[in-house]
């Protein structure tokens, strides 16, 4: 009954039980959602593990034979190179590069305001976009990034901490993931029907195979390109050749735009020291991309990933707009294992007739799942 004569309403028909457990589903609704967020930085390190267990599972499957089959042992030694290598590579390379990195910022105001004068080919477009009076007025802001690279701060050592920490962590669950890659395989099977569990192996394989395939011929060819430009910078004068050299390498790694962004910027840095370096620069990176993508791609690369141009373009366009700048490099990588994945599934459907390409035939596996 209603006190003083007032309408409950509806909601007084409603049992309390229905009430209190609506509100926790809502809550543990929002929990989830929250604690999914919370674990996204997790879940970015064991994606980025497992691209480079995959990556460095042919590697580890010859180095297994060699020392007479022993699975943890042989992730255990290609693991260590690997950060061998990779340290090496950040104390002859990238420590240096920070201080160019320095310089070109500490350098950039003088460098334009001789442009402006009229020296070199950038003079004249300096001058009407008006770039002198530009960088005049963040000439301070430049001096104060240069200082915050050569100086070794609090900050910048808390972060160098949190880098240093992830990239542990990358290479523990690395390990483990290549040291277990039979109980993972053997897992992951036993939740497919037996009937078709040979079939699971065989895309797992041929999945391994296309993103082990790409991701090391991409760095490679990304190695040779960087390598390439380095010298061409050092023979010409240009100054800040190791920088430079290093963006090329980095930004070949993107796909399809990544060589065009690189070779604009190693053109326009040339230009800055002489008209000769430009024109040479400009020489040859139309040269070397026509060899990069008419002998190298297509040797190093030995036709792991058939995948159509649109679907490149497409899947870069997906992945950058997913996850930014990692979501280029892999994509192509991801999109080769899911034309694995729906080949497995018409061939599956149809009676044993995939489509596939024919150069297919001539290409082997690089992953194994073993």
């Amino acid at each position: 009954m209603s006190v003083n004569g007032a309408d409950p309403g509806p909601w007084a028909a409603v049992p309390w039980r229905t009430i209190v457990a609506a509100t926790l589903i809502v809550g543990a609704a929002v929990g989830a959602v929250a604690l999914v967020f919370a674990a996204i930085g997790v879940m970015y390190l064991i994606a980025l593990s497992g691209f480079i267990a995959i990556v460095l599972a042919p590697i580890v499957r010859v180095v297994q034979r060699r020392i007479g089959g022993h699975r943890a042992m042989a992730s255990a030694l290609v693991v260590l190179a690997t950060v061998v290598v990779a340290i090496g590579i950040v104390a002859l390379f990238l420590l240096p590069l920070r201080h160019q990195i320095a310089e070109i910022l500490t350098d950039l105001p003088g460098t334009v305001r001789d442009a402006a004068r009229g020296r070199g080919a950038l003079g004249p477009l300096v001058r009407k976009l008006h770039l002198q009076k530009t960088v005049q007025d963040h000439e301070k802001t430049l001096h104060d990034w240069a200082a915050n690279i050569n100086k070794s701060s609090l900050s910048y050592l808390a972060t160098a901490g949190e880098a240093t920490i992830g990239v542990i962590t990358v290479i523990v669950i690395a390990f483990f993931m290549l040291a277990e890659t039979k109980n993972i395989a053997n897992v992951a099977t036993a939740l497919v029907t037996p009937a078709r569990r040979e079939l699971a192996r065989q895309i797992g394989h041929d999945a391994a195979a296309a993103i082990s395939g790409y991701m090391i011929g991409n760095l490679l060819i990304s190695l040779v390109a960087g390598t390439a430009a380095f010298l061409m910078f050092l023979i010409m004068g240009v100054p800040n050749a190791a920088a430079l050299g290093a963006w090329i390498a980095f930004t070949d790694l993107i796909p399809l735009v990544g060589a065009t962004i690189g070779a604009v910027a190693g053109v326009i840095a040339a230009f800055f020291h002489g008209n000769v370096a430009g024109i040479v620069s400009i020489v040859f990176f139309v040269v070397y991309q026509q060899f990069e993508n008419s002998v190298l791609a297509p040797l190093v690369m030995h036709r792991t990933t058939r995948i159509s141009p649109l679907t490149v373009l497409i899947s870069v366009l997906v992945g950058v707009e997913l996850i930014g700048y990692w979501g280029a490099v892999f994509a192509i990588p991801v999109a080769a294992s899911l034309k694995v994945l729906a080949s497995a599934a018409w061939q599956e459907t149809h009676g044993g007739h995939a489509i596939t390409d024919p150069a297919d035939d001539e290409s082997t596996p690089v992953a194994d799942a073993s």
